[in-house]
């Protein structure tokens, strides 16, 4: 039986996806493929650059760091041979890196390959989207302040599987940090020769060190194939022969596609998912998603000035937005961080409880702040704001409401 699964995420408000979940697909050579679908294209596979769900989704199936997260969403060996326990007073992890892995191009995985990613994830000049998560590595603020060599970096490859991280503190979960699709390697050798620039934009500049590899991905295309990988270490404990990844942006056509057998998982909301609301297959399964408006502060911009930013922030009812725009069973966030998704260590009380700001509707005083905002920020006349997002239908219902 096909299951209606309801996905909890977060907006500044929890935004909900609707995910109905069928059993995969048993095509007539009776190979195992799951038929997936995306909200939005595939745009690169390089994780210096990686920073959507789809991004996240197809690398986590087709790389792996020195750890992988388990079915409890806690540290598991996957490069790395065993979890590595600290030492110098929790500051130095050493690191062996197994001998039967190997990418989907026969490489062997090398401790270079993950000081080369890393390295690269921090630098600058590489665009990178995670700089900031490298922080508490030994010089890795000072570096990226330009204040120290990169020579000085607690990185370090001491042997072809020999791996050495050196922190400036304790991090007590830094274990859990480098599962992060950030800290997975490159073929250190294979980037070099197809260039850097070309790395990730296609699946024939893209090799994978996990379960599967890409096929039929051009960098442009709106569908894709991951097919198993020969060269995995641990390719007994995979079920799967392919997947096929399809993006999909309406909600209406994931759900028809879904009920034509064409997806064993569809990604709805909206008026889709309000009509599934009595569903009595409908479940919610909360995910730790948190989604906001990112305003333009830079110095001259309006919105630079915070009252006009608290302004509309006042005007945006919450409630409705999720009740009658998403009507998913999405919720207001009262945190910018996720229910349940981190306890503070010494009270034990949720961390999203101790940083609420929940915001009301206030439209009274947004008037009197809006207008205190633009004598300040010297406006007069008609101030016209842009809003710029993604082309899914859920985000241009949001942007019609706000």
């Amino acid at each position: 039986m096909k299951k209606i699964k309801l996905f909890l995420a977060g907006l500044a408000t929890f935004i909900t996806v609707v995910v109905l979940s069928g059993c995969g697909t048993q095509n007539q050579s009776n190979k195992r493929t799951l038929n997936l679908m995306q909200t939005s294209e595939l745009t690169t596979l390089d994780n210096t650059n990686q920073a959507t769900l789809p991004e996240f989704n197809t690398l986590t199936n087709i790389s792996e760091g020195l750890y992988r997260l388990n079915s409890n969403d806690q540290p598991a060996p996957a490069m790395a041979t065993k979890l590595v326990k600290p030492t110098d007073n929790g500051k130095k992890y050493v690191f062996h890196i197994r001998k039967n892995a190997k990418w989907s191009n026969g490489d062997p995985v090398k401790a270079e390959d993950f000081e080369f990613a890393w390295k690269r994830a921090m630098n600058p000049a590489n665009n990178p989207v995670y700089t900031y998560i490298f922080s508490g590595i030994k010089n890795a603020d000072a570096i990226m302040a330009n204040k120290k060599s990169y020579k000085t970096l607690g990185i370090r490859a001491t042997g072809d599987r020999t791996l050495v991280i050196t922190l400036d503190h304790p991090m007590t979960y830094f274990n859990k940090l480098i599962a992060m699709p950030v800290f997975m390697p490159k073929d250190k050798s294979f980037v070099t020769k197809v260039g850097v620039k070309k790395y990730g934009t296609n699946a024939k500049n893209t090799v994978s060190n996990g379960a599967f590899k890409i096929t039929k991905w051009t960098g442009t295309n709106d569908s894709y194939q991951l097919v198993r990988n020969p060269y995995y270490w641990d390719k007994k404990s995979i079920k799967l022969d392919r997947i096929n990844y399809k993006t999909v942006k309406d909600p209406n056509t994931a759900h028809n596609l879904f009920q034509s057998d064409k997806l064993d998982d569809a990604t709805i909301s909206g008026v889709t998912a309000k009509s599934l609301q009595k569903n009595k297959d409908l479940k919610r399964v909360p995910k730790a998603w948190t989604y906001y408006l990112q305003v333009n502060q830079k110095s001259g911009q309006p919105l630079a000035n915070q009252k006009l930013r608290e302004a509309i922030s006042l005007v945006i009812n919450r409630n409705e937005l999720t009740k009658k725009v998403l009507s998913d069973g999405s919720e207001p966030a009262s945190s910018f961080v996720s229910p349940k998704t981190s306890v503070d260590p010494i009270t034990g009380r949720d961390f999203s409880q101790e940083t609420s700001t929940s915001v009301e509707p206030n439209l009274q005083k947004a008037k009197r702040l809006w207008n205190q905002g633009r004598k300040e920020a010297k406006i007069s006349g008609t101030l016209k704001l842009s809003i710029i997002g993604d082309d899914q239908d859920v985000t241009r219902n949001v942007a019609q409401f706000v």
